[in-house]
């Protein structure tokens, strides 16, 4: 079995446009990852395009032989590579997959769970910002807006909500935005109950004192997690704020390695 061809495809999907990776086989198996890099399509569809140059004629089914030759022959590491690499990866594995007959997850060890909890973001029906992008950041209405479209989720049966305080890039926060963003929280947990798991997340916007000022404010909400409350570029500036709060946090959305993982592992930074 040889590759024939690797093309992208942009597929928009509510929130973003998804990167698809396909590498075609000259044995008619078909192979879909996926590549996305938000904001970043044209650059993701380069990339891939670089990689393809080394896959061409090759057998897809070494998967970790290519990832491995892939990740060595070029710079290493960083978000765009990462990302082209990781669709590409996908893509093989799900020829292997196909060409064994079997699903992806029983050549990865099999299946660990046979169900999945799903969690949803409080945000206004139909609201959207300029260029289509779905409006989820409570920022944008009231407290008691908020804590209505929490209420309602939980009414339509999510055991788990998520949501964030929106803050324009590029802007500096007021001296009112932390309370403002507390007071939010307080008051979807008041709507939810304390049974439904509640988490915040704060996109890497605050410098490590101010995320520990917030994390001992809003300690009494009991959140399931704090996400991402300093910027993703300093693991210890996340550990020193993990030390000072009893909010678990979580990352991991902007982390491109092993290697960064097993970092975070070793700070003890997450929960």
């Amino acid at each position: 079995m040889k590759i024939t061809d690797v093309t992208t495809h942009l597929v928009y999907a509510g929130m973003r446009n998804w990167v698809l990776v396909r590498i075609d086989t000259d044995e008619g198996l078909v192979g879909v990852g996926e590549a996305t890099l938000e904001g970043k399509e044209a650059t993701m569809a380069a990339a891939v395009g670089e990689l393809a140059r080394y896959l061409a004629g090759k057998d897809p089914r070494p998967v970790l032989h290519h990832a491995q030759a892939l990740y060595q022959a070029f710079w290493k590491g960083g978000p765009v590579l990462q990302s082209a690499l990781a669709g590409v990866e996908i893509a093989l594995w799900d020829i292997k997959g196909k060409a064994l007959g079997v699903p992806v997850y029983e050549l990865l060890g099999g299946p660990v769970r046979e169900k999945v909890r799903a969690y949803t973001h409080v945000r206004r029906p139909g609201a959207t910002e300029a260029g289509g992008r779905v409006n989820m950041w409570w920022e944008r209405g009231t407290a008691d807006e908020s804590a209505t479209l929490a209420k309602e989720l939980v009414q339509r049966g999510y055991t788990a909500v998520k949501t964030g305080p929106f803050v324009e890039h590029g802007t500096r926060r007021d001296r009112g935005w932390l309370d403002r963003t507390v007071e939010r929280a307080f008051a979807i947990r008041e709507a939810i109950g304390p049974s439904v798991d509640l988490m915040l997340d704060l996109h890497g916007r605050l410098e490590p004192s101010a995320a520990v000022r917030f994390g001992e404010a809003i300690e009494p909400v009991k959140l399931y997690f704090l996400e991402e409350p300093v910027p993703p570029e300093s693991l210890e500036a996340l550990a020193r704020v993990s030390r000072r709060t009893r909010t678990p946090l979580a990352v991991g959305e902007r982390l491109y390695s092993k290697h960064d993982f097993w970092r975070l592992l070793q700070l003890g930074a997450v929960e």
